[in-house]
């Protein structure tokens, strides 16, 4: 009996705003592309030539060029913000009726003062930092959301094996 897997890796980014009450806005969901980068990362660390991440976060920007796997930042960086170490896990999961392990990863950007302007939000990433060396793991566009100081964001990304 012949067993073989085909195994990707799959992000998958929410994005959730909320007003000053707590009152769900809008959300959104996009499917993202792993970078080489991240790819590299990921190998290193499972093979342990690399150390563990000391930080993870979340990147916002207003960047409108397609991702590509060669990305090695954000087009154009607007905001970052530390991932919340309380909110991260490691669960069994499924997409499309297959066994998935996901890592879940979770950051607020956070709100302005009411003289700030809008910001146009369009791309999104999230950085791996080890040691001295930060790492675009992935990356996404997806059409402009405007930030007003008022809302408040929160980036859910799920990394799928």
């Amino acid at each position: 009996m012949s067993v073989c897997e085909y195994q990707e890796l799959i992000g998958i980014l929410t994005i959730v705003a909320h007003d000053g009450n707590g009152k769900l806005l809008w959300q959104q969901q996009f499917r993202n592309l792993i970078t080489s980068g991240g790819k590299r990362l990921l190998a290193s660390l499972l093979i342990g030539t690399s150390e563990l991440p000391t930080q993870w976060d979340m990147v916002v920007g207003s960047g409108t060029q397609p991702a590509d796997v060669a990305d090695t930042a954000l087009q154009q960086l607007v905001e970052r913000a530390p991932c919340s170490r309380t909110r991260m896990r490691v669960d069994a999961s499924s997409l499309n009726g297959a066994a998935k392990v996901g890592l879940h990863l979770e950051a607020t950007l956070p709100t302005g003062n009411s003289a700030d302007p809008p910001q146009t939000l369009s791309e999104a990433g999230i950085l791996v930092t080890v040691g001295s060396t930060q790492t675009l793991f992935n990356r996404v566009t997806f059409d402009a959301v405007n930030r007003i100081p008022a809302i408040s964001i929160t980036l859910a990304w799920d990394i799928l094996f």
